[in-house]
């Protein structure tokens, strides 16, 4: 809104209003503000008496050497990337002014526990360790001992977020990684008289919880007893259990949800465990929907794991005789990071009779037969 109510003012009183912005437009464009202070209308909506107004017109310039930094191939000021990732910045330059600059140094200064030191691959330039600076100049790059008016180019470096987390303790919470661009040059100014011309700006990579979904189906293990024969037999009903596992490391995550469907000749046999925990089946869609809201950071880490266990059953066909049968569809999970306000979305393949972590299970117990 362009419209701020202060409220009464004492005398000798001061507020401030600070608008953050971008402005678009060509080398030498200028743009204007005017601001209007008084007493606000009997609606509330308005500036009713106008007790003073100041102009303030800006010129839009381009930068002597204008730096654009992505990541992951984005641009912007500020870059969400998933836990435990690589992460690939590309640094593209040039030189707006007419004439040469010389001495040219590219420098890009990383702060924040995030990242792995001993990952760095940096294309024509060098990282240092010491200050976590990765810097390009004449030594790196032999083309920036001069450079040309309107001359350009691009360089690039990766490195390896760290791990979320070792063994059961989280190394990584609400974890961002500064970054600060700047480059600094010489020029020959009017008369012959060299002139330091810098600039800098900074931005932030915001590391999204790793997240992860662990789906298994179950004949012996888990709360449930489940019925029928092991190997399913056609046209005869057995009951599985289906479990379900979320760890998530690093950040708070909210509005979470699993989903996945159960094929036409599964049915849906309504038993849960634990019974607190939100787990619906609509009997249209044929959709099972886990609605666990809030998942801690720490869950399955630090924590215990979130975990429910439905019971579903099987009525194999005579077409399925000889193979081993999905039980599901794909599983869905998707949450918002509290920290980052990214969507979180993990997928996991269907489980079926091939009850891998079940400890009771023999070789060919997955098979469909007569």
């Amino acid at each position: 809104n362009n419209l701020w109510s202060l409220g009464d003012l004492d005398k000798g009183a001061k507020k401030k209003i600070i608008i953050k912005g971008t402005l678009t437009g060509e080398d030498g464009d200028e743009r204007s503000f005017r601001i209007y202070a008084g007493r606000e209308d009997d609606n509330k909506d308005d500036i009713g008496v106008v007790y003073n107004s100041v102009l303030q017109t800006l010129s839009i310039k381009r930068a002597f050497l204008e730096t654009k930094l992505l990541v992951n191939g984005q641009s912007g000021t500020e870059f969400i990337v998933p836990s435990g990732s690589q992460v690939k910045v590309n640094l593209s330059w040039i030189n707006n002014l007419p004439s040469r600059v010389l001495d040219t140094e590219f420098y890009v200064r990383l702060t924040g526990d995030a990242f792995d030191r001993q990952s760095f691959n940096v294309n024509g330039g060098f990282f240092n360790s010491v200050d976590n600076t990765i810097i390009w100049n004449k030594d790196t790059s032999s083309e920036l001992s001069q450079l040309q008016g309107g001359d350009s180019g691009e360089f690039s470096f990766s490195f390896n977020l760290s791990p979320p987390f070792s063994g059961t303790r989280t190394i990584l919470k609400n974890s961002s990684i500064g970054l600060e661009v700047g480059v600094r040059a010489r020029r020959i100014g009017e008369g012959n008289v060299p002139e330091q011309i810098s600039a800098s700006e900074k931005k932030t990579i915001k590391i999204s919880s790793n997240v992860q979904l662990r789906a298994v189906s179950l004949y012996y293990d888990g709360p449930f007893k489940n019925i029928g024969g092991i190997p399913p037999k056609i046209d005869k009903e057995t009951s599985y259990t289906i479990s379900l596992n979320v760890l998530n490391a690093s950040n708070n995550l909210l509005k979470s949800k699993v989903t996945f469907t159960l094929p036409s000749y599964m049915r849906w046999l309504g038993n849960i465990s634990p019974s607190n925990e939100e787990v619906s089946f609509n009997e249209v869609t044929r959709e099972v929907s886990w609605d666990m809201g809030r998942v801690d950071q720490g869950a399955g880490v630090e924590t215990k794991a979130r975990q429910v266990f439905v019971q579903v059953g099987l009525i194999p066909s005579s077409s399925q005789l000889g193979s081993e049968v999905k039980l599901t569809s794909d599983f869905i999970l998707i949450g918002e990071d509290e920290f980052t306000g990214a969507t979180i979305t993990v997928n996991k393949p269907p489980v079926s009779t091939r009850l891998i972590s079940d400890t009771g299970i023999k070789t060919g117990d997955d098979i469909i037969v007569k």
